[in-house]
């Protein structure tokens, strides 16, 4: 799939902010499979994720005079106000705010964890694993692990440091770690 640094001419941009039908659909077209990814994995919700995707692109309908090419692409751009959409949704859901919690990796291997988890049940485990991380967390995964962006792509994304992002995939795969030696612990003495 296409995203849109190969569209990043000037040109695409000013039409983006001129807000030409043209334009905002070949962005849609281009996006929206990768955003609706991220906001699944960040929710767990098929429902709260095409609602907050379509929020975005309502919000960038509404104004797109907003984007300004000269702070990033039109991608993080959309994963911004993706990102903001979702933190409303989970506020919501919470009754209040969200907190982000600070925690120590481990430092057991993933593979180790899985083993003698049958295939489903892994996959299971893991997405349960990923959508109990802290949302801070849970963002560098998606983008880093699932949608195989770079640390700079993504840093770029979460409007961080490329070290902030190495750092919070590194403690989330301890997160990850813990999880899912709890679970291998669980299953384990269940049999």
């Amino acid at each position: 799939m296409a995203s849109l640094k190969a569209t990043a001419q000037p040109d695409f941009a000013e039409r983006i902010r001129q807000g030409e039908r043209a334009a905002l659909r070949e962005a849609y077209e281009r996006t929206h499979q990768r955003l609706y990814r991220f906001a699944l994995a960040m929710s767990g919700d098929p429902e709260a994720a095409a609602d907050a995707l379509q929020e975005t692109f309502v919000a960038l309908l509404r104004e797109p005079g907003q984007f300004d090419p000269h702070k990033g692409s039109l991608e993080a751009f959309l994963y911004g106000i993706l990102r903001n959409r979702l933190r409303e949704w989970r506020r919501k859901k919470a009754g209040g705010e969200v907190p982000w919690e600070e925690e120590e990796q481990s430092e057991l291997g993933q593979e180790t964890l899985l083993e003698g988890l049958s295939r489903k049940s892994r996959n299971e485990a893991v997405r349960a694993a990923i959508l109990a991380l802290p949302e801070h967390y849970r963002e560098v995964v998606t983008l880093v692990e699932l949608e195989e962006m770079t640390y700079e792509e993504s840093a770029a994304v979460l409007g961080l440091p490329v070290g902030t992002v190495r750092s919070r995939l590194s403690r989330a795969r301890g997160h990850l770690e813990k999880s899912l030696r709890e679970l291998s612990l669980r299953e384990g003495s269940a049999r």
